[in-house]
């Protein structure tokens, strides 16, 4: 119906049969090199090739009989402009799905890697791999190999999402067995609420989160010569040693912060982008924190979800002091990584940063809202509630001199509520700083403005 060439009958079959045999051959090869305790899993997923090949074979075939040749329609008066269109759409995705499809093959020779085929979605946020020591001496290898698994593991997530936004069912997925399929569907009824994904943001966030420390740990150690010699050589700035990478994957451990910022500045004015200045401890806990993108400084918010970095004082006088010698325009908002999509970023001076003191509206207003919880005027109830708290705080103080006066008295205000606690007063003296030095900014600006304009 689709052509005016000859059909030989079965050749549809034949070249299916034909993609299953060579399959079937990756498959024996596999099991021959792996043993018996990988056969389940390599029937599984040539099993899983088979099936959606056919399904996929049969669905190009319907699209392509869908719309009959001009050459057989006597009726066909005008060319059916729209329904060619829709017909090469449809065939597109269906291509796409094939070399989704033709990706099994990849899995079949992966197969043995210690990846796991699937995982809950319970399981996938409380999945925490035991530690690597350095002094191990097949290090190296356990690294690549978990990256290797994160990947894997990455890869499955999103191939469910998409299935199940394709189909509406998690039934017949390839990547998973019936009982993962039913686990995922059980969870996602019990969350009480509408899910759109089996799996989270969140899951494919940290995730993402885990490979890209696991890939920065790596990386170290392979420049281990280097990084060693630093380490006799010199005391690191409070425990935290500062590394500069560049978007040729070139890496410079230095221990002093003055000597790392002359030398972040000297390559920041030869290389616009993908420059990349961060904080490591000598166990191997590393985060970016700067990042040069577009010709703009980007603070990276990775500390805020390491505890280690988030309560240490060390680390939040050092950001500071980047941000007083080096600067930040604008913040690059990592909690959520979404596939597909860029990163979401905010400027810095609206970013809502309770973290160390800047002396911007979104940390001024940070630092309001954290006094008025501690002496009890508002009650947090909801992430929502103090996005919106902070965001009018924001509008108010970059209103004028008379919103900074009101929000600098709120403080005060809320202070006084609260007695004479002696924590509370400490956070009063570094707020009234902050305003002091915020305000004093700002009447810069207005006589730098004042001066251009007169000149």
């Amino acid at each position: 119906m689709s052509s005016s060439d000859g059909y030989t009958e079965g050749s549809a079959t034949a070249a299916y049969q034909q993609a299953v045999d060579e399959a079937a051959k990756i498959a024996e090869e596999k099991k021959r090199q792996l043993g018996p305790d990988c056969y389940m899993e390599i029937d599984h997923l040539l099993d899983a090739y088979a099936r959606r090949l056919a399904q996929n074979i049969n669905k190009g075939n319907s699209i392509a009989a869908r719309l009959p040749s001009a050459l057989f329609d006597n009726k066909n008066l005008h060319f059916p402009v729209e329904k060619v269109e829709r017909q090469k759409r449809d065939t597109a995705a269906n291509q796409a799905q094939r070399q989704q499809i033709e990706g099994i093959l990849d899995k079949i020779r992966d197969a043995g890697t210690g990846a796991p085929l699937a995982i809950t979605n319970s399981t996938a946020h409380q999945m925490k791999e035991p530690p690597i020591s350095a002094k191990d001496p097949k290090c190296i290898e356990k690294l690549t190999v978990r990256i290797e698994q994160l990947k894997a593991r990455h890869k499955i997530m999103v191939s469910v999402n998409a299935y199940y936004q394709e189909h509406g069912t998690l039934e017949g997925c390839p990547d998973l067995t019936p009982k993962e399929a039913g686990l995922l569907a059980e969870g996602m009824a019990q969350s009480g609420q509408a899910v759109s994904q089996p799996y989270s943001k969140n899951t494919l966030s940290q995730n993402a989160y885990r490979l890209h420390n696991t890939k920065q740990r790596l990386a170290n150690l392979a420049a281990q010569g280097t990084r060693s010699a630093v380490l006799a050589a010199y005391s690191p700035t409070n425990g935290w040693y500062f590394y500069i990478g560049t978007g040729q994957g070139s890496k410079k451990c230095l221990a002093q912060f003055e000597t790392a910022k002359t030398r972040f500045l000297e390559l920041r004015e030869g290389t616009a982008d993908q420059l990349i200045l961060g904080l490591e401890r000598a166990d191997g806990l590393s985060a970016d924190i700067l990042r040069v993108c577009q010709g703009q400084n980007f603070l990276v918010d990775d500390f805020t979800r390491i505890n280690e970095m988030r309560k240490d004082q060390a680390v939040l006088d050092i950001l500071h002091k980047v941000f007083r010698e080096i600067g930040f325009d604008r913040v690059q908002l990592c909690g959520e990584i979404d596939p597909g999509r860029p990163l979401p970023n905010i400027p810095f001076s609206e970013w809502d940063n309770p973290y160390f003191p800047a002396a911007t509206p979104g940390s001024i207003a940070a630092g309001v809202y954290e006094l008025a919880l501690r002496c009890g005027a508002v009650k947090q109830d909801s992430p929502s509630e103090r996005s919106q708290q902070i965001t009018q705080l924001i509008q108010l103080l970059q209103s004028g001199n008379r919103g900074i006066s009101h929000a600098r008295m709120m403080a005060v205000v809320f202070a006084a509520d609260a007695g004479s606690p002696g924590s509370v007063h400490l956070c009063v003296d570094r707020l009234m700083k902050q305003f002091d030095e915020y305000q004093g900014t700002q009447q810069k600006r207005a006589v730098h403005r004042r001066n251009s304009k007169t000149r």
